[in-house]
């Protein structure tokens, strides 16, 4: 009989117990469904918290579990952010007093509509403010657009779209009679897409700032010119459409300004399976725009801001992600989010920002996975050890041996059956498997 025993590093435990008197959020094993085994306190949850694993592996299991205990004990001073890619967090925790963003046809009634001017007017009326806002929304909805070789005309687009957002809350500023709650998304894209050169010549040259914008257009009949709009209205057709392309008789919504108010609220992004990667510039902005908020409340307002990212793939190239994992935690900041691959942050933000962006996530839950490269991120994330084994040789001699090796290595995790994980908590040192019970049988 072969005995072993860990004599440096960590170890990967079969069991483990935490209780906690101030725990937020309780785990139980599906083997003893009426025992806690292991919980999470608001500390925890501020340094975030990753579900790693392949499609099927238990990860949206986890995210109710989690997500319905959360809003149990919420306040009126917290506010929930939720990506949600197929419907079931909405369904599941929805409430009256919710918003919901979802251009598909099952959300569409219900949904609210956002308006774009309202996000750069979140700082004020000082055009130091909302001017920096409109450039910001414009280069997020222009990014990865046009072409790499020759980014001329998606930057000149890019441009004019900045400034017409400009233009059009100056003139509202300076015109009360009109006012700012006449703007909406439907004004805005009408005017541009059916814009001439004349009538972009009229707009520009009225205010002194904004006359360099015309040497992009010229009289508005050049090759450049039809470039340049072609770029912009291209834009306007793929990310300005239903909800996103109202006027105000619906309403009016702002990501920015909803995050303020908080008031218990969840605010549920439905992700439209039929225009997917379309509108992913919308969606990546509205969560930018979330966080951008969260991140410039102060130190002591208090309250949570929940960021619950289901497949955090589909979100690409978020801007404020690195801030919110590093300097959230003192603005109540907690993110949840949701991978398949490890690969998927490395292809969005690169392999070196893509590792300081996993690492921003003090908690992991890794589940089974087939991708290679995932297994050896989660093997090394915990370390190596060295485990020494005696056993008694054929000849009745008691043998004993070192190997070296990692404390989770790659067969722990292609063993792990569906809904258990190698759970790696803030602050623990050892690893340990967990068997999450069913959500439904809660």
């Amino acid at each position: 009989m072969e005995n072993s025993k860990v004599i440096f590093g960590n170890e990967l435990l079969d069991a483990y117990k935490n209780d906690m008197d101030n725990a937020v959020v309780n785990y139980w094993d599906r083997t003893y469904p009426k025992q806690v085994h292991f919980s999470l306190n608001y500390s925890m949850l501020s340094r975030h918290l990753l579900l790693l694993g392949g499609a099927g592996s238990g990860k949206t299991n986890v995210f109710k579990l989690t997500m319905t205990q959360l809003r149990e004990k919420a306040s009126t001073n917290d506010v929930f952010i939720v990506f949600d890619t197929k419907g079931d967090f909405y369904e599941g925790f929805g409430k009256d007093m919710d918003l919901i963003l979802g251009n598909s046809k099952e959300y569409r009634e219900k949904s609210q509509r956002w308006n774009i001017y309202d996000e750069v007017l979140a700082d004020g009326e000082n055009p130091e403010d909302y001017e920096v806002n409109a450039r910001e929304i414009a280069a997020s909805l222009f990014e990865d657009r046009g072409s790499s070789s020759q980014p001329f005309f998606s930057n000149a687009a890019r441009d004019i779209f900045a400034h017409a957002l400009i233009y059009f809350i100056r003139e509202a500023v300076n015109n009360p009679a009109d006012g700012l709650r006449k703007l909406n998304n439907k004004s805005l894209t009408d005017f541009l897409l059916n814009a001439n050169g004349s009538d972009y010549e009229k707009m520009f040259n009225k205010y002194s700032d904004m006359k360099g914008v015309m040497s992009y257009l010229g009289d508005g009949t050049s090759n450049q010119a039809l470039g340049v709009l072609g770029e912009l209205k291209s834009m306007l057709y793929d990310l300005f459409i239903g909800v996103f392309n109202d006027n105000d008789m619906h309403g009016r919504f702002s990501m920015r300004d909803s995050v303020r108010k908080k008031q218990g609220r969840a605010i549920f992004i439905e992700y439209d399976l039929m225009t997917g990667e379309t509108l992913t510039p919308i969606y990546r902005l509205l969560v930018d725009l979330a966080l951008k908020e969260a991140l410039g409340r102060s130190d002591s307002e208090g309250g949570n801001v929940y960021m619950i990212l289901d497949e955090l793939k589909l979100l690409p190239k978020l801007k404020h992600m690195d801030d919110a994992l590093n300097f959230g935690r003192g603005k109540g900041v907690k993110v949840i989010a949701g991978l398949q691959s490890i690969n998927q942050l490395y292809d969005i933000y690169g392999e070196a920002k893509g590792k300081v962006i996993a690492g921003g996530f003090s908690t992991l839950f890794a589940f089974h996975t087939s991708d290679n490269e995932s297994r050896e991120y989660v093997s090394k994330l915990f370390g190596t050890n060295v485990v020494g084994y005696h056993y008694t040789g054929i000849d009745g001699v008691i043998e004993k041996r070192e190997r070296e090796g990692y404390a989770v290595e790659t067969w722990d995790q292609s063993s792990l059956n569906i809904g258990e994980a190698v759970i790696g908590l803030a602050d623990n040192e050892n690893p340990f498997l967990f068997q999450f019970t069913e959500y439904k049988d809660r």
